[in-house]
Formats: structure tokens, sequence, C-alpha cells
């Protein structure tokens, strides 16, 4: 807590300033954007008749937990939000403290939420087994990262109520502001990490380089929720004045409150590309991505019973996966039936695996 305040040398015009009208203005921006694009993310998947799946669902979800933030600063306003703390009576300092708590545990599900539809977008679009794996393992963290921003939130003063009670950091809290900005560090480098990690198999793509060109854009502009994760960390960086936190919170809580909202868009970005496609140019592009996943399979294929005997003929086919897979038709070290005047084939098939980019829309 600072030991003078800067109200006590304030005019009247600026003790009665009131940032009211930047706090409705950005809110109703953050929750119309990223509903927007849920919308057409929506639409998209209906235009091309598929069903919805995770990285779906879950972009709904911090979607609706994204208006959480912005509700509770709408809410706030009325308890006096947006004005100096000194004009306040006291029993709206108590009501401002209880909206601050529940304006910092809506963020974090919100943020998580956003890092799972993304993961859960690449793992739907790229069937290749390495890279599935790494998804998994950034998926976990993300978990692990949540169950720690929640309780670090949850029991940032010890009992609960003395948030809200005290107005001040006292020896059974901690604080939450240098807590915010390690965490945004982390959720700035994660989000970081997950939209730039298929950069380089988009360059795999077989497709023209106008294509590719398209679709790393596609992914690039994605990256401007870390541009959005940086702007909250220096706003975080320059709070100082805890003691007028009803006016010098409003533009960290408004960038706090951006970075779920444009992290909704950057999730979306992939799946809406085919969708202006087919709005602009009438068609739709799907790029196959090639793939050498190096493992070996044995499989067993059975054929409809023979006419002549009603036996079934049993092949084993054993599977080479490198950069090409063969395929090896027959029964191994026997010899099988040949019917009188039948003809034996042997078969040998060469198949080269490519992955598509598991977009319906393509």
């Amino acid at each position: 807590m600072a030991t003078t305040s800067p109200l006590t040398t304030m005019s009247e015009a600026e003790l009665n300033a009131n940032l009211s009208t930047e706090i409705i203005a950005s809110s109703v921006v953050l929750i119309v954007v990223p509903t927007t694009f849920v919308i057409l993310r929506l639409l998209s998947r209906w235009m091309a008749r598929a069903s919805l799946w995770w990285d779906d669902y879950t972009a709904i979800l911090a979607c609706i937990f994204s208006w959480g933030d912005n509700i509770i600063q709408l809410a706030g306003i009325s308890k006096g939000y947006g004005k100096h703390i000194a004009t306040l009576p006291f029993n709206r300092w108590t009501l401002f403290f209880k909206y601050l708590y529940a304006f910092q545990i809506s963020y974090g599900p919100a943020i998580i939420l956003v890092k799972f539809s993304i993961i859960a977008t690449q793992y739907r679009m790229f069937r290749v087994i390495q890279y599935r794996r790494i998804l998994i393992g950034c998926s976990v963290f993300v978990a692990c990262l949540f169950v720690e921003q929640l309780l670090l939130v949850v029991f940032s003063c010890i009992p609960v109520s003395d948030y809200w009670k005290t107005f001040t950091l006292g020896p059974r809290c901690f604080n939450v502001i240098r807590v915010g900005k390690i965490q945004g560090g982390v959720n700035a480098a994660t989000d970081f990490i997950l939209l730039a990690m298929p950069i380089p198999i988009l360059w795999k793509l077989r497709t023209g380089i106008q294509q590719k060109c398209i679709l790393t854009a596609i992914f690039t502009v994605g990256l401007v929720v870390c541009a959005v994760s940086i702007v909250r960390l220096c706003q975080l960086q320059d709070f100082h004045d805890q003691d007028d936190i009803t006016w010098s919170f409003v533009h960290p809580a408004i960038w706090t409150a951006a970075e779920p909202s444009i992290g909704v868009v950057s999730a979306c970005l992939p799946s809406l590309r085919p969708l202006f496609t087919k709005l602009l140019w009438g068609r739709s592009y799907r790029p196959v991505m090639l793939s050498s996943p190096h493992n070996s399979s044995t499989r067993r294929f059975e054929r409809l019973d023979d006419s002549f005997n009603g036996n079934k003929w049993t092949n084993n086919v054993v599977i080479k996966r490198a950069d090409d897979e063969e395929y090896e038709f027959g029964d191994r070290g026997r010899k099988s039936f040949v019917p009188d005047n039948g003809i034996r084939v042997r078969t040998t098939v060469t198949v080269t695996e490519g992955v598509d980019w598991q977009d319906d829309l393509f």
C-alpha cells in the first residue's frame, strides 16, 4: 500500500471522473466478436454437414466463459467500478472486491478452454502419430496449469473472505498481481508454442505454395492473442496504485478480459478458412499432407464363402510402415488351394500413405 495517495491532490472534476463508457464499449466488443466467430465456426461445420467435435465444444465453452469477465465488469459499474475509490461509500468497497474475486476466477477457465480448443483442432486436423503424442503432452500440461491457477486464485487468502474484507495484502494473503504476471507469461508462451507448432507441418502439405501461404497466414494471425497477452502483462507491470484500485485497475482488467476473447477468435480461425473459400470462390481445396510413420503391423482379412466348396479364403496381410507401405496378400509359407482351371494370382501393392488435412470443409 502506498503511504500517500494522489487522490488528495486531485481537483473535484478529476475526482468525479468516470471510466464507465470505456468499460461498456470494450465489454460489448469483447462479447460480440468471439461470439460472432463461434457462430461462423458452427456455420462452417453445418455447411460441411460435419458433426461437432471436442474442438468445437471447447470453443463454445471458452466463448461462454470469456463473457464472464466482461459481464462482471459491466455489473461492477453500478458498484463504483471505473470511479475513484474516494468517492465511494465504504460498503461499495466490499462489493467491488467480491466482483474482483469473481473476475479472477472467471479468467482461468476461459483461457484454459481456449488452449484445449486449439489442441483439439490440431489433433483433428493432423493425423500424424508423433505430432498427436506431442499434443497429448501439451493437453496434460495445460490441465495441470489450470489446476494450479485455479487453486492460487481461489485460495489467494485464508480464509477466502479476507480477500474482500481486509482491502490490503494481509499476512494470510499473497500478492495476486505478482502471481498474475507469472501466470500471464506462462499463458503467452503456451499460446505461442501451440499456434506456431503446426506451421512446419503445413509446409509438408501436398498443395501449391499459395495454399501453403494462406494456411500459414491463418495460424500466424492467430498469434495476435500472444500480443494481447504481452500488453496485459505490461498493464499489470504498470499497475501500482492499489489505493485507488476501482479506477487504476480498469485498463489491466480490460486487457485481461480481452485475452480469452481474442483467444477464442484465434482458436476459430483455422476452421473458418474453408467457409470463406466457398463463399468467395465457390469451391474448396483439400490439401494432403505427406507422412512417414515408422511402425509395422499385421492384419487379417477374410474373403466371403467360396461358391464351389463353401470355405473361406484367409489372407494374412503384412504391412510394413516406412516411406512407402507394402501390402502382401496371400497365405505365407503354405500352398493355397486353386480350383481346376483356376488361376493363382499374387499381387504386390505398394501404397504411399497420405494423411489428409482432416477438416471436412477442405
